[in-house]
């Protein structure tokens, strides 16, 4: 069964200072004893610390608390803090009253040290209880520690990486000077051709171990590799400019011609960051590009002497320099060996000093920093500082003293050199044989500076390669983004566009206005087909006649009827004197003759009979076949 853990909360209370109500007793107190200033401001600093830390949840917490409730208990039969002497008001609040918005936490204020240091000792026990739950409940993250120690040993591990880097490169940038005086000397290498006939036995181990490292090519498949690796890089660099290009040329076009209706913020706001980021691989990638250029200069300077050794054949290299160059007896030979086994003894030193440099552990780093956090309540840059100097400075004073003797050592070397050079016979073989020795000797000092610069070239090229793919991914991930926001605004702005009102179109010339219109002819009467011959008399007419029902035939479309203008008189049509369609007619007795009415009114024309409808005859109103 697990073990479950009641925390108690920590009761609250707010600063009060200390050092002003009290400094005016102890002078008066104990003045003669010295000025008790400062120890009163760190009394008053070491309860505000205190306070502070009843929301930190760890050991280091706990330990100011209880430093500043020893202290309060010595200082409590010196300094007393009562209601009648020294007064302070302590305000705490109630640790389990939550309070109200009326009348807020319950509180108790006392002017009493022990009421200080019992509120203090129940806040003991509440931070005590809160470590345990922690402590019980999150052992997953046991390991992790508070974000400002985190922040400060990854800071430290900044500073500590500078200061490993930059001390590493002064030893290097040391031995390849060295190198270099001693190769411009012939040393050692004319130590070993006293006789001027042998090839001397450094010359033969250094052409050895050029072999084994694969000789010169081993530094032409570098060489070879090098540029490709650069092109990819550069490639890859371009293309994710072209896009961030792109995309801010298509915005500023767009802008341009939707103007204040392209919305969307502008690409050269948002790519900035990511500009940047361009410009610092684009710096980096210049940088490695000159680096490159010196490498080959150099392996051009000294291929040939670097061919030589790769061969092997470095006795057909050397001429004889004739007996009389023999130079076994000479003191400066012996001077000089002992300073050239000096040199390797410095040499030897920095491959030491170079190992503690990258190996070098502070296992109690996270520690201290928890006791400053918790006694300071912050790890500023001095801090680090001094834990750099407390982990580095003996090996830093031991790096400087080798530097030093370095020196002081290549003064002794040029002085006896020259001693050396004196005495050796100064006749062609023995020039001719000592220039070939020193270039021999400075080809293999630079074919193993190419080497080691041509595999660091090939593994910053191939370790950039990953970051530049990743940059490339963030930017063209950010361009879609912006496509996709394109879209969709192109399509909105569009819309809004086509759906606007049209403005009102302006008014009218008057000279363009059509003229006002005549009144409008007579409507022409409408065409009726003739109806059928009716054989039955026709009605009295003296008697008013029905009009026959109106019908229109199933189907037959119903014709609009014309205007008629009651106001305007009708004329009726004019007919062909002398034409009388019912001459021949059936007239009625009493019926006037040529369609005259009585008083003389004239009756329309008789219209033609109806031509028969199929299917219709015997329908009412229709007239018989």
């Amino acid at each position: 069964m697990a073990t479950v853990f009641l925390s108690i909360p920590s009761k609250q209370t707010g600063e009060v200072n200390l050092a002003k109500p009290l400094k005016q007793f102890v002078q008066d107190t104990y003045g003669a004893s010295g000025d008790f200033t400062t120890q009163l401001e760190d009394f008053n600093r070491l309860r505000a610390s205190a306070v502070s830390k009843f929301v930190d949840k760890h050991e280091a917490a706990l330990e100011v608390l209880y430093r500043y409730h020893d202290q309060l208990a010595a200082v409590e039969g010196k300094i007393p803090i009562t209601e009648n002497a020294n007064r302070i008001n302590f305000k705490w609040m109630d640790a389990f009253d939550k309070g109200n918005f009326f009348v807020g936490k319950l509180h108790l204020t006392l002017s009493s040290a022990a009421y200080e240091r019992v509120c203090l000792l129940f806040n003991i026990a509440a931070l005590s209880s809160q470590i345990a739950e922690i402590q019980n409940f999150k052992d997953l993250f046991e390991n992790l520690h508070p974000l400002a120690v985190q922040h400060a040993i990854q800071g430290f591990e900044a500073k500590k990486s500078e200061v490993v880097n930059i001390e590493i490169g002064r030893l290097r940038e040391a031995t390849q000077m060295l190198n270099g005086v001693l190769a411009s000397m012939n040393l050692p290498a004319a130590l070993e051709d006293t006789s001027g006939r042998a090839v001397p036995a450094s010359l033969i181990e250094k052409s050895q171990a050029m072999q084994q490292l694969g000789g010169i090519a081993a530094l032409d498949t570098l060489m070879r590799e090098l540029p490709e690796l650069l092109k990819r890089n550069k490639e890859i660099l371009d293309e994710t400019a072209r896009l961030m290009n792109d995309e801010e040329r298509s915005d500023k076009e767009l802008r341009q011609q939707f103007g204040e209706r392209w919305t969307r913020t502008p690409s050269e706001k948002l790519t900035e960051p990511l500009k940047a980021e361009a410009a610092k691989y684009s710096t980096i990638i210049e940088t490695a590009m000159n680096a490159d250029g010196v490498v080959k200069m150099k392996y051009n300077e000294h291929r040939q002497g670097i061919e030589i050794l790769s061969r092997g054949n470095v006795a057909e290299a050397l001429p004889n320099a004739g007996p009389d160059a023999q130079l076994q007896g000479n003191p400066a030979v012996g001077e000089l060996r002992g300073l050239m086994g000096q040199v390797e003894a410095i040499k030897a030193e920095r491959e030491v000093f170079e190992f503690e440099l990258q190996n070098i552990k502070s296992d109690s780093l996270a520690s201290d920093f928890l006791s400053v956090l918790a006694v300071d309540g912050v790890i500023g840059p001095e801090v680090l500082d001094s834990h750099l100097d407390k982990l580095y400075g003996a090996l830093q004073a031991q790096l400087r003293e080798n530097l030093g003797r370095q020196e002081r050592l290549l003064a002794q070397i040029q002085t006896t050199n020259t001693q050396f050079c004196m005495a050796k016979n100064s006749n062609d073989g023995a020039s001719k044989r000592e220039a070939i020795m020193k270039q021999l000797a400075a080809a293999f000092d630079a074919y193993n500076e190419l080497k080691e610069n041509l595999t660091e070239g090939t593994r910053f090229y191939n370790d950039l390669t990953p970051l530049l793919a990743k940059f490339q991914q963030k930017v063209s991930d950010f361009c879609f983004a912006r496509k996709t926001e394109k879209d969709d605004l192109m399509h909105e702005v569009q819309s809004r566009i086509a759906n606007q009102p049209s403005p009102p179109l302006p008014s009218q010339p008057s000279y363009q206005k059509p003229p006002a219109p005549s009144r409008p002819p007579p409507p022409a009467a409408p065409h009726q087909p003739p109806q059928q011959q009716y054989h039955q008399p026709p009605p009295q007419y003296h008697q008013q006649q029905q009009p026959p029902p109106s019908f229109t035939p199933q189907g037959a479309p119903s014709a609009p009827y014309p205007s008629y203008n009651p106001y305007q008189p009708m004329t009726p049509p004019t007919l062909p004197t002398g034409f009388n369609p019912y001459m021949s007619m059936y007239r009625p007795p009493g019926m006037p003759p040529n369609n005259a009415a009585p008083g003389g009114m004239q009756y329309p024309p008789q219209q033609l009979p109806y031509p028969s409808y199929p299917g219709y005859s015997n329908q009412p109103g229709y007239p018989p076949r």
